[in-house]
């Protein structure tokens, strides 16, 4: 197999040698650190929200969230060991500060304990999971009353889900649960982005 299509495949799951090199690409790619910067800003969480990132990657994005909630606390879980390492020495001082708790997992089967959050998001993961439908639907159940279920897609290296695919097929999932007031926002760039948003309901 080609060189570049073995790096490609490393994005969804980073292993190794050249996962740490995607992973390295992903954390200095313009179109990935925008794009996070864009859906952090539309989500605005409140300063002393409690959080959860699936599939925190290099940990950019995860490091803008820590500094925008100084009072609240962030969980964040990704299957890859090498993410872990590269996530875990970039944000450091959340981890140290006991603000971020950075786990080896997966969406599809978190701990019981992660509960009562403010937000949950995530980037580039939904793709990836054989029930879509459930791992929202068991998402939606971790959430607060009015708490926030956010999902962006921007096409990866090698995808094959177009952006407009991503927005319709994530808006017919969170239709399936009982979550309200699904939104879609766009963001146009030379890869777009879509971010599909949703909350749990007061009572």
């Amino acid at each position: 197999m080609p060189f570049t299509d073995r790096l490609i495949m490393q994005f969804a799951h980073p292993r190794g040698p050249l996962g740490a090199l995607a992973g390295v690409i992903m954390a200095h790619r313009s179109e990935n650190v925008s794009r996070g910067r864009w859906a952090i800003d539309r989500l605005a969480p409140a300063p002393d929200a409690r959080i959860l990132e699936l599939g925190y990657g290099p940990g950019v994005t995860l490091r803008d969230i820590c500094r925008r909630v100084p009072d609240g606390h962030i969980v964040a879980v990704d299957s890859s060991p090498v993410m872990l390492r590269q996530a875990g020495r970039r944000n450091r001082q959340f981890i140290a500060a006991g603000r971020l708790d950075l786990r080896l997992g997966d969406a599809a089967a978190l701990d019981p304990e992660i509960q009562d959050l403010d937000l949950i998001y995530g980037f580039n993961v939904w793709h990836l999971w054989d029930d879509g439908i459930a791992v929202i639907t068991d998402l939606a159940a971790r959430l607060r009353p009015g708490g926030q279920l956010a999902l962006a897609y921007m096409r990866p290296p090698g995808g094959t889900i177009t952006h407009g695919q991503a927005a319709t097929r994530l808006a017919i999932e969170f239709s399936t649960t009982t979550l309200i007031h699904i939104e879609t926002q766009w963001m146009s760039h030379k890869t777009p982005a879509v971010l599909v948003t949703a909350r749990r309901p007061q009572s």
